[in-house]
């Protein structure tokens, strides 16, 4: 079944990517949000919103969609931030 649905939207088999591959951009805003996001929120928080960022990009990268690396990645940081 999963085959049939990966056909059908067109979907081939995920090209290979190294996690090094997934750099998060670097900004002036980046790091003051990682800075307090790190300062308020546990470690496995920041590891989940780092995580949905690899995931994002990934995804993204797979389906061959452009983004704004920034936007996307302080999405997802962040995106837990009011379970703190």
């Amino acid at each position: 079944a999963w085959r049939r649905m990966q056909r059908a939207a067109g979907i081939g088999r995920p090209e290979d990517i190294r996690l090094s591959e997934l750099v998060p951009p670097r900004s002036a805003l980046v790091e003051k949000a990682e800075a307090l996001y790190e300062r308020v929120a546990p470690d496995y928080l920041v590891n989940h919103g780092m995580r949905a960022w690899c995931f994002a990009a990934a995804i993204a990268r797979q389906l061959g969609y452009r983004f704004d690396a920034e936007v996307v990645y302080l999405a997802a940081l962040l995106h837990d931030l009011g379970l703190t």
